[in-house]
């Protein structure tokens, strides 16, 4: 029986699955030898060794990691529970009764300290926990809708429904030398680029649309007929005054070749 080290190889790899594999096999490699036993290569004590102490200062460097990357997750608020708790519940929804699935309810005091607050299950569902009945403020807010804030009086445990502000809706008129102009293309994108949606004036130059977030978005609108067109910025935080877009007529089309 003859017994050679050699360099080693991904056996000591498969020896340690998992996310550190690749990185234990490329340290370990050039460290560490294996016992060739006729046809059969075995890890040497050497290389186990080595082995543990990578695994060992992985581990240590995850966990430092952790403490300075912040989490995602929201902190609840503080708020000492008593005797006196109220357990509410219910379903946010919009007007025509649907449910909301990207709505949050939060609930504060009279003062606008904060309470409780709730994201709301796929199905519109939301349940709080408050220290007494009282009254307190309530603010909703939705993907695609105005947010809404209210004073609501809640005197005991049971089903309170939300209803969801107004939609987030953008309207406007398209002009042309001062007369309107029908069928022009309309976009409105995001501050970064993308698509939000697209629709096309009607016969009297208006038009109406919904948007899905609050923010910054871009109008940009193009007559197919003469080629004039006008783009500008919409900051969106809730209701919004009737657009008026004046297009900028051009003398000739540009085509780059």
């Amino acid at each position: 029986m003859m017994v050679v080290l050699s360099p080693v190889t991904a056996t000591i790899t498969r020896c340690w699955g998992g996310k550190y594999s690749l990185i234990i096999g490329a340290v370990v490699l050039g460290l560490s030898y294996v016992l060739r036993v006729g046809d059969i290569e075995l890890p040497t004590l050497e290389a186990f060794h080595d082995i543990y102490w990578i695994a060992a200062a992985a581990g240590l460097f995850s966990a430092f990691a952790a403490v300075f990357i912040p989490s995602s997750r929201r902190q609840e608020a503080n708020r000492t529970h008593t005797g006196n708790d109220v357990i509410i519940h219910g379903h946010v929804r919009d007007a025509p009764g649907r449910p909301a699935r990207s709505a949050v309810t939060t609930l504060l005091t009279d003062t606008g300290e904060e309470v409780d607050w709730s994201r709301v299950e796929p199905d519109g569902s939301y349940s709080l926990v408050l220290p007494g009945p009282v009254v307190y403020q309530r603010i909703t807010n939705a993907d695609g809708y105005q947010p809404r804030a209210e004073l609501v009086r809640i005197d005991k445990p049971g089903a309170y429904d939300v209803e969801l502000g107004p939609r987030l809706e953008l309207t406007g008129l398209v002009r042309l030398e001062g007369r309107p102009v029908s069928d022009a293309s309309i976009t409105v994108t995001t501050a970064s680029g993308e698509v939000e949606l697209t629709t096309t004036a009607g016969p009297d130059g208006r038009f109406a649309v919904r948007l899905g977030v609050t923010g910054r978005h871009v109008v940009s609108v193009i007559d197919p007929s003469t080629g004039a067109s006008r783009s500008c910025h919409v900051v969106v935080l809730g209701s919004v005054a009737p657009l008026v877009v004046d297009l900028e007529p051009v003398s000739a089309l540009t085509v780059d070749a």
